[in-house]
């Protein structure tokens, strides 16, 4: 890869850098080489080069592409091939990792300095929070049998449900809610009522000067004086005057008491009314109209109306106490749960290394420990993460000179959640920029690997700030899209005082022209951007995911040609296209619509688990067995497939009861109980039997719920309900049959944490549901998969693919109206003394109003500020969305039709950007269905984009959603008039009918076969032989029950696998390696061990084939040449993944040869053949094939360019080494294997092409496969 002038910079190590690394800007690879370059300048000592990354995932993937490029090194002989081996022996070694990886690693040193246990584990976030589940409620049922006055209090807003999410929420942002709970149980009301005032007048005269500083603001004011229509004195001119003599006298020196209330006239003459005949000329009414639309947007978005209500906020402060008491108290508690246990949290983690990095005797011990620190996605990192990375490069609190290299882009900072804050990367890029200066940075030599040519060096690269804005990923229309979208939605310039809004930077389009990130050398997509609305009056939510699938399988249809294909062939794979979901709640409208129109799918990247049915039906079990008032999920449990209980059933459970006085207060199992106690009551239609059965399996496994380990009674469960046999006849059972796994392996997990209480596991998988815990569904082995994957836009970050769909952009912005607390930091623009730096807005009782409910005045205020905090995350998290983009990016959502023709767009949705910035509404609305964006500039080298408008796509006429096979019925079958064996096989139609029928349920394109080396020659010899043998299972003793065997014939070939067997065993217990008095005695213990009598002939024969083997071993000079290698594995077992194929297989030996210096595969065969017959036989048995296999792995596994091939045939004594191992004949392989396995799944499958292998088949034979 050649590195731009950029790249080249980033890898510079003679300061402290700050990256700001775009999408698609090429960043993983300029790590990996910066990382490379550390260890050539510290002389090779990994462990004093750190390299943080944000998850685990991107840690190991890391790993991999150092450990990759290191093996290129040592293949091309670059560098100290010495040193670089030692690097790569060491690599696990390696301080690359998570930040909690990071800490932990630390701790484990020093336990005791940090005040941790030596002997802690790490307690992860889905045991934390049923942890903390079970304590709060502990806690909240404690104080409220005591009557606590705490609890009273917090009582007159919340329920105990909503005291528990409300500290719950709290302990998770632990940083923060300890702030805010200190400072307000320090508080007394009058000075916090003070603070209260003085802020409110503080942030109104700050609004208010930032209004009047508005660019917009001042443009509207200085466009009114042009409009008036010279010498009218109507209504409306003298409205606008007025307007202009307010806005004058805002030009005087501040008073913000008396500009706020001229700014709340100069609101209120914001109004059209009293146009006249003037003003409807020359278009003046509409150009006015637009600017006093414009003025009172910004005139609301930016002066506040906050009132004080003393008696309230007394309210609110006094609720505020007693909450911040009760964490307090919840967190003694939960402290005291983890020091028992040895457990600590994330933020445990990092709190303890914290006190390391800052403790005055470890602190310059730590100092000292690396020579050079990268941290990549820094933008999802916050202030604590900061403090701790800080230490380990600061001496007499100064940053060193050169120890930093950060790496990020704000642009793509969407982990707010989880405590990420945006406004740390700027801030540590300052930092970083003022200790460059001050070590002299800007005058310093750069220090750059060879890369070429040397790089141009401006002043702020000097300073160590980096822009990284060149985009190898998506087509230059793609990128023409994105700079003109997001440069009207990210701001034009930094804002101190909104340090949460992100700058926009240019992209540039570095990739190859005219090329297709899934076909190179192909036409660019002639459409790269399109949007794909609904626009009927739908009461159908999935009308959008309809539109999906089927502009899916429009890309479906494309085709392609190059120069070397003499047909057009598909252009696009499923596999080539994600749909991004930026939340779940339509999820299974998607998947549902993906199915009907015969799309495979995967769901990846943590979504779908927790939703699937047979998950909800499992959960909804437990929840029963551990409590059974719970209705709701029993009423699931028995309409699930466990029990199968129809509607009409379960409405007869629930409501049949016959008694004097109905019993309404009883639960539904108790309903079910009596239903089961009077069988004869129950009309026969309705099967009284089920409603016994059903009661009394349920009534075993209560009593089993307490009595036995979670697992064994999910196990139970499962064998005795016929669960899995239910589901391995359904749609998607394999996926099905893994998510249960999935659903046990988390259970046993939450066993081995110290958890036994079916209660405490409810409680676990109650509160992932409930907090929308990112986790997917069981993965199957989905390399090499045709399937469209669905993911969250969170999951997407990192990733590429050739055709984004980004669905609901009308989707509105959760902005937690109703959210009981806002937790969050004060403005430091702004002096809030009296206030702690992060503070809670929480209602409270209003006296005036009957006490109702009301919100105070700093809640009223951090809604607001969670508002615009969200807005900002929302354009984040578009940009992510739409860059993972390479060729083809289409948003789809609905508009929502309103009686007079037009359209409804909420105001706060990606739907409403777009509209305000391309006009969407009104294109619809004049049948312009074609959006055109220009180039701002003449001589760009960009062309006018044209974006079509694609509403209600039509069901194409050969769409399979015409020809769905319904579950109830089934192929006709024809009259046969004679019973011939294999007769129905002459039917082309029936022969695909029947083998759709043989194949496994789920998309054809999906299946996974499970193929050996050997094996793969019979596939490409004869597709259907493979088939009826390898999948089908038609061998061994099945086969000999339908052809029997030719009797004695079979004795030579016995011998003959024998003889193999034998000499194989013995050059892997290395017999032949050994003196000939060795060998003597290892092979008659093998001899006598296989039951072969001493004086038979059969022992004669093969001690004779054993020492002829011996013999020429010794002279082929193989055993020097693995006595020379560095490297010998023996007996090298590996799975490789090729298309759909899953092969697995053990290598003979894998070698480094040691004159060749590659990687060398050898394989015995012990074939009793003379040396003229060798190459006839590698081509009966596909030998050849077979080490094209095994060398196509050890390329994988070894990041081998080129691998050698030796194929030993015992008998004669050859190595055959005349093999195409070369990379262009694997590719081939991998190709063709890939395209055998496609036509088995989707094809009619194929007789063997030469007539004469069908002469000998048994299949042939038998009548079962007629050609």
């Amino acid at each position: 890869m050649k590195f731009t002038d950029s790249q080249k910079l980033a890898c510079d190590i003679s300061r402290n850098i700050a990256v700001t690394a775009g999408a698609g800007s090429g960043k993983t690879s300029v790590l990996v080489r910066r990382y490379l370059w550390c260890l050539e300048q510290n002389n090779y000592q990994i462990r004093r080069v750190a390299a943080i990354t944000f998850t685990e995932k991107a840690a190991g993937e890391m790993l991999q592409r150092i450990r990759k490029d290191i093996f290129q090194k040592l293949e091309g002989g670059l560098g100290d091939l010495q040193r670089w081996e030692t690097v790569l022996e060491q690599l696990p070694l390696a301080y690359i990792s998570t930040i909690h990886g990071f800490c932990r690693r630390l701790l484990r040193e020093f336990p005791i300095e940090a005040g941790v246990d030596p002997n802690f584990s790490v307690l992860d976030e889905a045991n934390r929070h049923s942890l903390i589940h079970r304590l709060l409620d502990e806690l909240i049922q404690d104080r409220a049998a005591s009557h606590d006055r705490d609890m009273r209090l917090t009582a007159q807003l919340w329920t105990p449900l909503q005291i528990r999410k409300i500290l719950r929420q709290l302990l998770d942002f632990r940083e923060k809610s300890r702030l805010w709970s200190a400072g307000i149980l320090q508080s007394h009301f009058p000075d916090y009522l003070n603070a209260l005032h003085e802020f409110n007048a503080q942030l109104q005269d700050r609004k208010i000067a930032r209004l009047l500083q508005d660019r917009k603001w001042q443009d509207c004011i200085a466009r009114i004086p042009g409009l008036i229509p010279p010498g009218d004195t109507g209504t409306l001119s003298e409205r606008c005057h007025v307007v202009l003599e307010l806005a004058a006298d805002l030009n005087q020196p501040r008073d913000p008491e008396r500009d706020l209330r001229i700014l709340g006239r100069l609101r209120e003459n914001l109004s059209m009314r009293g146009v006249n005949k003037a003003w409807k000329e020359e278009n003046r009414k509409e150009t006015l109209s637009g600017i006093f639309s414009t003025m009172k947007t910004l005139y609301d978005q930016a002066v506040p109306q906050y009132d004080i209500h003393d008696a309230l906020e007394q309210s609110s402060f006094q609720i505020q106490q007693a909450l911040a008491r009760l964490l307090v108290a919840s967190e003694r508690r939960y402290a005291q749960e983890k020091r028992l246990r040895r457990l600590l949290d994330f933020d445990d983690l990092q709190e303890a290394a914290l006190r390391l990095t800052t403790h005055p005797e470890i602190q310059p011990l730590l100092a000292g420990r690396f020579d050079y620190l990268m941290v990549d996605e820094f933008q999802d990192t916050n202030s604590l993460q900061w403090e701790i990375i800080s230490g380990f490069g600061q001496t007499g609190g100064r940053l060193e000179q050169d120890r930093f290299c950060i790496v990020g882009d704000e642009k793509q900072s969407i982990y707010t959640f989880r405590g990420a804050d945006v406004a740390v990367f700027s801030e540590v890029r300052n930092t970083l920029q003022a200790a460059n200066i001050e070590h002299g940075a800007e005058a310093r030599a750069l220090k750059l690997p060879e890369l070429g040519d040397p790089p141009e060096q401006r002043d702020r690269q000097k300073r160590g700030e980096l822009i990284m804005a060149e985009n190898f990923r998506s087509g230059k229309e793609l990128i023409f899209f994105f700079n003109s979208l997001f440069a009207q939605i990210f701001e034009k310039e930094r804002d101190p005082e909104r340090p949460f809004e992100v700058v926009h930077q240019e992209m540039r389009s570095l990739r190859s022209p005219g090329a297709s990130s899934g076909h190179q050398g192909r036409a660019a997509v002639k459409e790269p951007v399109e949007f794909l609305l609904v626009t009927q009056d739908h009461t159908d939510e999935a009308g959008e995911a309809e539109q999906i699938a089927r502009r899916i399988l429009e890309f479906m249809k494309e085709t392609d040609c190059s120069e070397e294909d003499e047909e057009a062939r598909p252009r696009w794979a499923f596999s080539d296209i994600a749909i991004l979901l930026r939340t779940r709640t339509r999820l299974k409208d998607i998947e549902d619509a993906l199915r009907r129109y015969d799309i495979p799918f995967v769901l990846s990247g943590g979504i779908g688990f927790y939703e699937q049915q047979e998950i909800y039906d499992l959960t909804n079990l437990l929840c029963f067995l551990a409590d059974s008032r719970q209705d709701i999920a029993l009423a699931g449990v028995l309409r699930s497939p466990l029990f199968s209980f129809s509607d009409d059933q379960l409405f007869y459970v629930s409501t049949g009861i016959i008694a004097a006085e109905p019993p309404e207060r009883w639960s539904l199992w108790e309903r079910l109980q009596h239903h089961a106690r009077t069988p004869d009551v129950i009309p026969a239609e309705l099967d009284p039997s089920l409603f016994s059965q059903s009661c009394q399996q349920l009534s075993v496994w209560m009593r089993l719920a307490g009595r036995i380990p979670i697992t064994h009674l999910l196990r139970r469960i499962l064998d005795e309900s016929g669960l899995y046999g239910v589901l391995s006849g359904s749609e998607r059972a394999a996926q099905r049959l893994h998510n249960i796994e999935k659903l046990l392996n988390i259970a046993q997990t939450f066993e081995s944490e110290g958890f036994q209480s079916l209660t405490d596991l409810v409680n676990f998988f109650e509160e992932l549901i409930s907090t929308g815990e990112h986790e997917g569904e069981a993965q199957l082995s989905t390399e090499g998969m045709n399937a469209v994957q669905l993911m969250t836009i969170h999951a997407s970050k990192g990733l590429e693919f050739p055709i984004v769909f980004v669905p609901e952009i009308d989707r509105k912005f959760n902005y937690g109206e109703s959210d009981s607390i806002y937790l969050d930091a004060l403005p430091t623009h702004c002096r809030h003394n009296g206030l702690s730096a992060v503070s809670a807005g929480i209602n409270g009782l209003n006296p005036d109003e009957n006490y109702a409910a009301q919100s105070s005045f700093l809640r009223k205020y951090l809604k607001d500020l969670n508002r615009e905090k969200t807005n900002a995350e929302m354009k984040r998290l578009l940009y992510v969305a739409c860059t993972r983009a390479a060729d083809a990016l289409i948003l789809s959502g609905t508009l929502h039709k309103k009686k007079d023709g037009g359209f409804t767009i909420s105001a706060a949705s990606w739907l409403a950007w777009f509209e305000r910035i391309f006009g969407i509404r009104d294109h619809i609305l004049h049948e312009e269905l074609t959006l055109r964006i220009h180039p701002e500039s003449e001589e760009s080298d960009m062309a006018t984009l044209d974006i079509p408008l694609r509403l209600d796509l039509p069901i194409a006429s050969d769409s399979p959603l015409k020809h769905i096979r319904r579950e109830d019925s089934s192929p006709a079958v024809p009259h046969h008039s004679e019973d011939t064996p294999g007769r129905i096989l002459q039917n082309p139609a029936l022969l695909a009918q029947m083998h759709r029928n043989l194949r496994p349920l789920g998309g054809p394109e999906n299946e996974l076969f499970h193929v050996s080396p050997s094996s793969v020659h019979l596939l490409y010899q004869c597709p259907r032989k493979y088939y009826y043998q390898e999948i089908l299972g038609l061998k061994g003793r099945l086969l000999r029950q339908i052809t029997p065997p030719a009797g004695e014939a079979e004795a030579a070939p016995n011998y003959g696998a024998k003889r193999g067997t034998i000499i194989h065993n013995l050059f892997e217990q290395q017999v032949f390696e050994t003196d000939r008095g060795s060998q003597t005695l290892q092979l008659d213990d093998l001899l006598k061990s296989e039951g072969i009598p001493h004086s038979s002939e059969e022992r004669r024969r093969l001690q004779r084939a054993i020492e002829r083997a011996g013999e020429h071993y010794a002279a082929s000079g193989l055993r020097r040449l693995l006595a020379d290698s560095p490297k010998v594995y023996r007996e090298y077992p590996f799975q490789l993944n090729v298309g759909q194929a899953l092969i697995s297989g053990v290598i003979d030996v894998l070698f480094r040869h040691p004159d060749r210096h590659v990687w060398t595969v050898l394989d015995y065969k012990s074939n009793h053949i003379e040396d003229l017959q060798i190459e006839a036989e590698i081509e009966r048995h596909g030998y050849a094939l077979q080490m094209q296999i095994y060398a196509l792995a050890v390329s994988r596994l070894m990041q081998a360019g080129q691998v050698h091939g030796i194929l030993f045939f015992t008998y004669p004594g050859i190595c055959y080494e005349d093999l195409a191992l070369d990379p262009k004949s694997l590719q081939a392989v991998e190709v063709g294997l890939a395209e055998h396995l496609r036509n088995i799944s989707l094809d009619t499958i194929q007789a063997a092409e030469n007539p004469k292998a069908c002469e000998a088949c048994e299949f042939q034979r038998n009548r079962i496969c007629l050609r």
